[in-house]
């Protein structure tokens, strides 16, 4: 029971709409067979054979509201896979990793992959490394609290979900406070008296600086708040939201068309994309015809003669010409005129001898299809009563992704920087090397609702930057791609953005003309000035170091006269797949340009919250995955039959990939290996070795989501109706969206045949794997901010709804209305593949009253219990600090292992906590455990005994992650010559890695069990 491929079979050259009508004629016709149009009244059951599959009725199978669904219970839920092993990666982005201590010359250091802090100051001798304390997971921002001359330094942790104090004279934690989901950026008030912390998950955050008590949570009205700045004159603070979109969406939604033979009353029906109306109707058809973003459509093959599917297209919100479209088929009040559908209906009937059914209802979706997003860029709060902050305004259009933000001292313009995205551009093709514009934007008094608001483009003074069909030198000379923050002189005198993509710092004068531009080290994230000295300190997260550079005094001096003093590596516990993999995603030196790379879609390997439409014009059919959901799926391998001309697809996240190929919404990569092509043909430059892309292959396959916020630290359902939604999607979902697999579906087969997909090709629609369902959540709100829903192509958005899933249950699965409030319930809490203990912190003070029994805190026990579930939720370790050494415990067979060999009960340990020796306990991933409680390099000494806790004593002698026969040579050459040792390998240290038994130093003792390391067991 198939509709005919109703599309257009492209040829060379122009698209004539007689052509085009002569095919929608023969499948109208087609499509009138009672066969293929079933009676209204009929019921279609899913292939679990209760309800409606949610796609039939978009393809035509369905006529009205059948799929009812059904809300049988008692089910039980099966819990994901998890995430476990020494190092887990959540890739949490660095945001303000840096602060600095003027008068102390103290520099602290968020070492995200490593959860601790590192403190470094300035001493005779040059920069020593003080201490480095263990925090939360993935610690993104710190900041020294005002007043407290640099003692007390506070750290946002992205992953725990909390906000730690500590004292930077021992690394002491003094506080411990959990916060909403995703905290990421923190300041204070001019007086010191109250901080101000912005979540991710939608809300700002008032704190009492003295006693970590929250004042207030205020919801902030945007998509992904991030970048923070305080304006102490006007008692505001602003926030920017990091999918600020760029007011796009998506039109061409496919309905049903309801006809009827002319002559012989024959019902017949087709489903077509909505965008046949313009395009078809006489009056809108030239409208359509000479609009860049609409027109040709379909688009023209110049290689390949297969059908192309039908696709929707991505326009701006308020194009000018679709408003015409708007205007021709509505009357005054927006409703479908009555004259244009009669002469629609005219042109129907003299076009193809049919009676167009139920034309009100096409114009009516051709008329509110171009939904307005809301348009909320930057929130300006006032902070003048911070215990009731409050919104005073919000600005729009102001950017599309901004990462950064920093107010000019001295003008107090507020400058964010920004990526703009080029979806309106259709093709792979017209994008290379120029998918966003990388730009600064400047809100000359963000304090006023109406000021002014500029956007200058980073690159504006290089001509022919945007060229990437071959190398560009001067573009590669001068790009600061991907800009990621922005900070500011004291004076104002100049700004330095920061170009994660481009590895480099861009020097810009007062007014944001480009000065020049310094290089520093791979993937800097994290930039701040002193004031004092006249430097700049960066932190380099993909190479994870340190650049600290001398600037001149005059800034049109700093490019030519600036110069880096020191590089610093920092300690990084990563294992050689995520080190040696991360580049790919962000650098943008592949590109012809520097422009472009995978993040800049990708945002810190997940979102962009919109749709792009990546067709190729000149491709070649495409890979297919494996069709239906059961045993049959194991021999259903379709070859390929994917369509190069794809349409629009939303960008799905790079996180949790291990286990779901093929990918792309229709499974038309068999494997990441398999994106190879868009370095060349998306980002403007090679293909890349395939030894490369194997690395970013293992890299990318260790990203995996966070905790689900939206379950308690048990992983029952933070909203109990979740419940009941989860039986309700056992009852209707699981069969496809199998929760066992992340939300995919998938078939055991002899040979493996990855994640499946649902055959929707030919109708208007295409072939779609059936998507995982993590951090769905993290979508409900795209249709409203970016203007893209939730299928692939960006449609199902809320409408007149208050939830797109409400808009989904309706149209597919309308018994489940009644309780559509408890399946979104239950979406919102869908399990990742890490639980929700995993963060969580307890800060231990007290060991009760001396000579009583001692109280377990139950979070604690909450944590171990975790621990014990069966496959273990998480491991369990605590950390303290005693004389200002740090002592570490993992827990394990019910006692705690100490970094010295030792074993404490929990309640010896709890017994020794004072405010002296705070212990503080965490829950980390499983396999974690010993990694980050009592072996931080994984060498197999435990830290309390190793010589180099934080360098492995393993052999590694040439640094590349392995011991073999390569090291050989270099740990000669150490042995012999330590000083030649030292120039051909600067930043490894010898006593370290080649101090094989611990001894303290690398000696001839070491020979021995080096090659047994060598050599392996």
């Amino acid at each position: 029971m198939n509709l005919p491929p109703c599309q257009f079979r492209s040829t060379r050259g122009s698209v004539s709409s007689a052509a085009f009508a002569a095919v929608v004629a023969a499948c109208l016709a087609v499509s009138s067979s009672a066969q293929i149009a079933p009676d209204p009244g009929a019921k279609v059951l899913g292939v679990a054979g209760a309800v409606g599959h949610p796609t039939a009725d978009m393809v035509g199978l369905l006529a009205g509201e059948i799929a009812q669904g059904s809300v049988a219970g008692g089910v039980a839920i099966p819990e994901p896979p998890l995430a476990r092993g020494v190092f887990v990666n959540f890739e949490s982005p660095p945001i303000r990793p840096l602060a600095y201590h003027a008068q102390s010359r103290l520099l602290a250091v968020a070492n995200t992959p490593a959860s601790s802090v590192a403190f470094w100051q300035e001493q005779a001798g040059g920069w020593v490394k003080l201490r480095e304390a263990p925090v939360g997971l993935d610690p993104v921002t710190v900041a020294f609290e005002p007043g407290s001359g640099g003692q007390r330094l506070w750290v946002v942790n992205h992953v725990s979900d909390s906000l730690m104090v500590l004292d930077s004279r021992s690394g002491r934690p003094l506080k411990v406070r959990h916060v909403p989901d995703e905290p990421v950026t923190l300041a204070f008030n001019a007086a010191g008296t109250h901080a101000f912390l912005v979540c991710q998950s939608g809300v700002l955050v008032t704190l009492d600086v003295a006693s970590l008590a929250i004042l207030s949570t205020l919801p902030l009205p945007c998509n992904t708040p991030r970048a923070l700045a305080y304006d102490a004159g006007h008692q505001m603070v602003y926030i920017a939201a990091l999918h600020s979109g760029n007011n796009t969406t998506v039109v061409g939604k496919s309905m049903r068309f309801l006809l009827q033979d002319a002559t012989t009353g024959q019902p017949a029906s087709i489903f077509l994309p909505i965008l046949f109306v313009p395009f078809f109707f006489a009056p809108t058809a030239p409208l359509f015809a000479a609009e860049p973003q609409l027109a040709p459509w379909p688009d023209v093959m110049t290689g390949i003669s297969q059908v192309a599917p039908l696709v929707p297209r991505i326009i701006s919100d308020d194009l000018a010409t679709w408003a015409a479209i708007v205007d021709a088929l509505a009357d005054d009040n927006g409703d479908p005129d009555p004259a244009a559908m009669a002469a629609f209906n005219a042109q129907v009937l003299a076009t193809f001898n049919l009676i167009s059914l139920n034309t009100p209802a096409l114009f009516r979706e051709v008329i509110h299809e171009a939904r307005q997003t809301v348009d909320h860029d930057v929130i300006a709060v006032s902070v003048a009563n911070p215990v009731a902050p409050s919104i005073s305004h919000i600005f729009g259009n102001v950017g599309d992704t901004l990462t950064g933000a920093a107010l000019n001292p001295v003008s107090g313009a507020l400058w964010l920087t920004n990526m703009q995205a080029r979806n309106t551009v259709r093709l792979e093709q017209n994008l290379r090397g120029h998918n966003v514009d990388h730009e600064l934007v400047v809100i000359a008094n963000p304090a006023n609702a109406t000021s002014a608001v500029t956007r200058v483009n980073l690159h504006a003074h290089i001509p022919g930057f945007d060229d990437a069909s071959v190398p560009n030198a001067a573009a590669k000379a001068g790009s600061i791609a991907n800009p990621i923050d922005v900070a500011f002189r004291p004076d104002g005198s100049a700004a330095f953005v920061l170009s994660l993509g481009a590895d480099r710092v861009g020097v810009r004068d007062a007014a944001g003309a480009a000065i020049g531009v310094l290089d520093v080290g791979r993937g800097p994230r994290g930039i701040v000035v002193d004031s004092v000295a006249g430097r700049l300190f960066v932190l380099n997260r993909t190479d994870h170091s340190l650049s600290i550079l001398d600037l001149p005094e005059a800034p049109d001096d700093i490019p030519t006269g600036a110069t880096e003093a020191d590089r610093i590596a920092l300690f990084n516990p990563e294992p050689v797949p995520v080190k040696a993999g991360r580049d790919f995603l962000y650098s943008t030196r592949r590109s012809n340009n520097f422009s472009s790379s995978c993040a800049v879609c990708h945002v810190d390997g997940t979102l962009d919250h919109r749709a792009w439409d990546l067709g190729d014009s000149a491709g070649q059919m495409q890979h297919g995955p494996h069709l239906g959901v059961g045993a049959g799926a194991c021999n259903n391998d379709p070859g390929n039959i994917n369509h190069p001309l794809k349409g629009p697809m939303v960008t799905l996240s790079l996180r949790g990939l291990d286990r779901h190929d093929p990918f792309h919404w229709r499974g038309d990569r068999p494997g990441f290996v398999d994106f190879n092509g868009a370095f060349d043909g998306l980002l403007g430059g090679s293909t890349i070795p395939t030894e490369d892309m194997q690395a970013f292959d293992r890299f990318i396959r260790t990203l995996v989501y966070p905790p689900n916020p939206n379950r308690n630290r048990d992983n029952t359902f933070a909203d109990p109706a979740a419940e009941n939604g989860a039986q309700i999607f056992m009852a209707n979902c699981n069969v496809c969206h199998m929760i066992s697999h992340d939300g995919a579906a998938t078939q055991s087969c002899p040979t493996d045949v990855g994640d499946l997909a649902i055959d929707l090709s030919g109708l208007a629609l295409q072939t779609q794997l059936v998507p995982q369902l993590r951090e769905l959540t993290k979508k409900f709100e795209s249709d409203l901010y970016n203007g893209f829903g939730l299928l692939h192509h960006g449609t199902e958005e809320r409408e007149q709804n208050n939830h797109p899933i409400e808009t989904f249950v309706i149209e597919f699965f309308p018994g489940l209305i009644p309780v559509a409030g408890d399946l979104i319930a239950f979406l919102d809490a869908w399990p990742s593949n890490v639980m929700p203990v995993v963060g969580m912190q307890v800060l231990v003070q007290s060991g009760g009253v001396p000579g009583g029994p001692v109280p377990l805190p139950l979070d604690v026990m909450l944590m171990i219990n975790q621990h014990e579930h069966l496959p273990s939720r998480c491991d369990v370790i605590a950390k303290r600090t005693e004389n200002g050494v740090q002592r570490g415990y993992f827990y394990s067979g019910g006692v705690f292992q100490t970094d010295l060999g030792e074993f404490v009960t929990l309640a010896d340990l709890v017994a020794s906590a004072s405010a002296a020796t705070p212990v503080v306990f965490m829950a980390v991933p499983p396999g974690s455990g010993m990694r980050l409680g009592i072996d931080q390099d994984w060498d197999g000494f435990l830290d309390g005994l190793d010589t180099c806790p934080q360098g492995r004593n393993d052999g590694d002698m040439n640094g590349d992650g392995l011991v073999n026969n390569f090291d050989i040579d270099p740990f000669v050459l150490a042995l012999i010559a330590p000083a030649e040792y030292a120039m051909q390998y600067p930043g490894l240290d010898p006593n370290c890695a080649g101090d094989v038994d611990n001894s303290g130093a690398l000696n001839n003792f070491d020979i021995d069990p080096f090659v047994a390391k060598v050599i392996g067991p």
